[in-house]
């Protein structure tokens, strides 16, 4: 672009860009002349457009356009604090939050603008979107304790319409934070009395804890092996080196994971092995992966399993089961 060219360009650059938002023209031209603008921002007087008045039409862009147009025409530092907290408050209370996480992202402001972005998100029933962003940036969501109750409370919601009681009571035993919120949604909706709701938060205070396998045979069946030689295992004792020892002498396996669900999306990206199901012939050892996936010689056999050539494994779905394995 020669010198005359690129002054009026510069000179209806405010124009075309207003047109574009006034006439609600595709984005895709948008996202043309923001690329074109971001290879050719040395040759193009930023100083000049922030002086002509360009910097005031940021806020009429959405999404990802207004986050570009901020770093295109370098806005970062033309915004003062009270601005700041102004523009920020008038996205939440306009309930654009995409625009005030854009505008927080582009500005790279202290996490504390969007700690109370998400928690006004929250009161607003807009924990799904606020878990996304945290999500997007990588964050604790151990900072955003209002979004976690949130989600959680509407996962009980959901499981409340979708299985009855006891089910549901069953599938939260060992998540006491979860059946409180299930017990409270009970007493408000009516489905159970006040002794009850109050009988229930106890049973959370004393809730057994003694099911731990000590080696004993599992109840129940796999596909045609006899219930006494379906062995769960959790500990490194004599059980555990018989179980190795018969897996080892097997020429075939089949190897399977269970994995703990995530009961929200801030979960999801955490997705934790329970069960490690390896079987023989004959025998079906069940081991704990979460009492023993610390201990090194339990790392150490399972990698010498998956490694040995001349045992053949089997499962439906092993290489995805694998990527959930963390084999040091």
């Amino acid at each position: 672009m020669d010198q005359e060219n690129k002054l009026l360009f510069e000179q209806n650059l405010q124009k075309i860009l207003e047109g574009s938002i006034q006439n609600n023209v595709q984005k895709v031209f948008i996202r043309v002349l923001f690329e074109y603008l971001k290879k050719n921002k040395d040759q193009i007087n930023i100083k000049q457009l922030q002086d002509s008045g360009i910097v005031k039409i940021w806020k009429n862009f959405q999404f990802q356009e207004m986050s570009e147009f901020i770093e295109i025409f370098q806005l970062k530092d033309q915004f003062t604090e009270y601005e700041i907290q102004f523009h920020l408050e008038d996205f939440i209370k306009k309930k654009k939050f995409e625009e005030a996480f854009q505008f927080y992202k582009a500005l790279k402001l202290p996490q504390i603008y969007f700690d109370n972005l998400v928690n006004q998100m929250a009161y607003q029933n807009k924990a799904r979107k606020a878990a996304d962003f945290i999500k997007q940036l990588d964050y604790d969501p151990a900072n955003n304790p209002k979004i976690i109750e949130r989600l959680e409370k509407n996962c009980i919601r959901y499981l409340s319409k979708e299985y009855p009681w006891f089910k549901c009571e069953e599938m939260l035993l060992f998540n006491p934070s979860l059946l409180i919120y299930y017990c409270e949604d009970l007493y408000y909706h009516g489905k159970k009395n006040r002794s009850t709701f109050n009988n229930k938060k106890k049973q959370l205070i004393n809730l057994n804890q003694e099911t731990k396998f000590k080696g004993k045979y599992a109840k129940g069946f796999l596909r045609r092996i006899p219930k006494n030689q379906i062995i769960i295992i959790d500990q490194i004792d004599q059980y555990y080196f018989d179980a190795w020892k018969s897996i080892n002498q097997s020429e075939v396996v089949g190897y399977d994971c269970e994995n703990v669900t995530p009961w929200t999306k801030l979960e999801s990206n955490s997705i934790q092995v329970c069960l490690i199901q390896i079987a023989t012939q004959n025998r079906a050892f069940l081991f704990d992966d979460q009492k023993l996936k610390n201990i090194q010689e339990f790392k150490d056999d399972i990698k010498q399993l998956l490694e040995n050539v001349d045992i053949q494994k089997i499962d439906q779905n092993l290489k995805d089961d694998l990527s959930k394995q963390q084999i040091t």
